[in-house]
This record gives C-alpha cells, structure tokens and sequence, in this order.
C-alpha cells in the first residue's frame, strides 16, 4: 500500500529530520527529492528501488540518496525509520549504503527525541553540526540486489523471488513462461550480468537479511528459503556476509 510522500519545505540548519513508522507491506511510490536524503531504519528493514537495483536497509545502515535520484520505499515486515534532508555533502562515494556507526545512531536519536522535547534550537543546531562531522567517517556497504528492465525477465525474476524456496524452481521457468531454456539463460546473464542461478543465490541472501530482522527462528528461515538444514544455511550466510546468522542477528536486529 502506497502512502503519500509529504512535502517538504525549507531545510533549517542545514538538516531537517523526518520520522516515519511504515506497517508491513506500506510503503512510498517513485519520488525524488530536492536535498540529499539520508534514510536509516531504527527498527526493521526497508527496501529503496533505485532504477533497476532492489537496496535493503537494515538498522544497522543508512541509505544516502543524491538530489533528483528517483526511488521508491517498501517494507515486508514493517518499520521505523529517520529520514534526514541535508542541503549539501561535501563527499560522495559511488555506493548509496553505509555502515552507520554508533555515534550516528545515538545522534539522530538523540535530534529526534530533542525535536520532540522542543529542545532550544541552539542545542539542536549542536546536534546537527555533529551528524554533519560524522557522515564523514561512514564506511560505504553494499547491500542490494539487481532487478531487471526487460519485462519477461522482470516477471521471471519475481517468480523466483516469490517461490525462493523451491528448489526446482528455475527448471520449471520454460513451460510457465514459454520461453526456451537457453534464451532465459542468454537474456537473463545479458540484462543483469550474472546467471540465474547466481541471481538467486544472491535474493536468498537479500531475503534472509529481511527475515533476520523480524522473530523468525533461524530454523524456520532456513527452510523458507529452500535449505535442507540450519548448517547449509549458515555455511552460505557465513561465506556472504563472514559471520553466522545467529550473531548478524545479535548485532544488527534492534
């Protein structure tokens, strides 16, 4: 369900803070913004579309959207989260997502909460100058998924995406979509650069992420996915991500 994307007027300070609280499957339709925007999610995931790449934000990062990029918001299991419109960053590096590190959680926390305490605005001019310092220490991480532009692959890759978890999947895709074997395979490795089976393997990973940060067991999620035990699930996890689920889980789910 798509919500309205407010408006936004005049940016004070430098940076304006903007709280929102997403329900499961709500979300925002394509938009662009005249600042830079940095979304982090408090609590939950989001998913922000971006021409043809699907980037996941957990609560433990932060996306950070140039002015005029066009993008779409979602969420599967709900979420809160911190938007802050900023009118100039001096750097820019090629990846959207960053690691946002404590003293970045703690201050857009902390503005938030002042803002709702209607803290003086000396104080919250401090603040800000202070999550201005530290976008400057904010490690780049990707986390994202291709999707594609041509239509049929587009709906093979949703069938896929849909039914992550059945393993036979990709070799019923020429009688459902009544194309041949080898011209999925020669458009999908054409359109995203990658096979069709590496293309899953890697929605495994993103939709593990997004299950991770809701109560499912690892048990139960490891076989949504498709996996025949808990083991072969944290072996792929662990050579993704070099850490297991359990404790991606401990330090990443808030």
């Amino acid at each position: 369900m798509d919500k309205r994307v407010p408006s936004i007027g005049s940016i004070d300070c430098g940076i304006m803070l903007r709280s929102e609280d997403l329900l499961p499957g709500e979300g925002f339709p394509e938009h662009s913004h005249a600042w830079y925007q940095f979304v982090y999610a408090t609590k939950g995931d989001l998913i922000v579309t971006i021409d043809s790449l699907k980037y996941l934000i957990t609560s433990s990062h932060g996306i950070l959207l140039p002015p005029g990029i066009n993008h779409s918001t979602s969420t599967k299991h709900g979420a809160t989260f911190r938007s802050l419109y900023v009118n100039d960053i001096e750097f820019i590096q090629k990846s959207y997502i960053y690691k946002v590190n404590d003293m970045m959680r703690c201050l857009i926390c902390e503005l938030d909460r002042a803002i709702l305490a209607g803290e003086h605005t000396g104080y919250l001019s401090k603040i800000k100058s202070l999550i201005s310092d530290q976008f400057e220490r904010l490690c780049s991480e990707s986390i994202n998924i291709p999707w594609p532009k041509d239509e049929k692959i587009q709906n093979i890759c949703d069938y896929i995406y849909s039914n992550i978890g059945d393993n036979s999947c990709i070799d019923r895709l020429p009688e459902i979509f009544f194309l041949s074997k080898r011209t999925i395979l020669r458009k999908f490795e054409s359109e995203l650069g990658m096979s069709i089976r590496d293309w899953r393997q890697k929605a495994k990973l993103f939709i593990a992420l997004q299950l991770l940060n809701s109560d499912k067991r690892i048990t139960s999620i490891a076989l949504d996915l498709g996996y025949a035990n808990v083991s072969a699930f944290t072996y792929m996890f662990t050579n993704e991500m070099g850490t297991t689920p359990s404790l991606w889980r401990k330090t990443h789910k808030q």
